[in-house]
């Protein structure tokens, strides 16, 4: 059995895969944003969250996570940091640029 491929079908199954991929991802990163909150130190406190985004293969991932503020003074975005983001990037680490 042949089948033919057309350009506008192999374009709709590559869209589709990618926007799959993204909502799996921002999924993927609520779920982690959840269980840091389970394990952060109690002497943290919550400020709230704040959007941001990160630009991976399956492309551009808006999310919110939560930050803290640690004994220190100092406000802390423990998914940024598991991810490699630095404070202004919008690239993780693990991804090619």
């Amino acid at each position: 059995m042949e089948v033919n491929f057309n350009e506008k079908l192999d374009e709709s199954i590559r869209q589709g895969m990618q926007s799959a991929g993204r909502v799996l991802y921002g999924a993927i990163l609520q779920e982690i944003d959840e269980e840091i909150q389970k394990v952060v130190p109690d002497t943290w406190e919550n400020l709230g969250r704040e959007e941001r985004q990160v630009v991976t293969c399956v492309g551009a991932i808006p999310f919110k996570r939560r930050v803290y503020k640690d004994e220190a003074g100092e406000r802390r975005k423990i998914l940024d940091e598991i991810i490699g983001l630095d404070r202004y990037s919008r690239y993780s680490s693990s991804v090619k640029q």
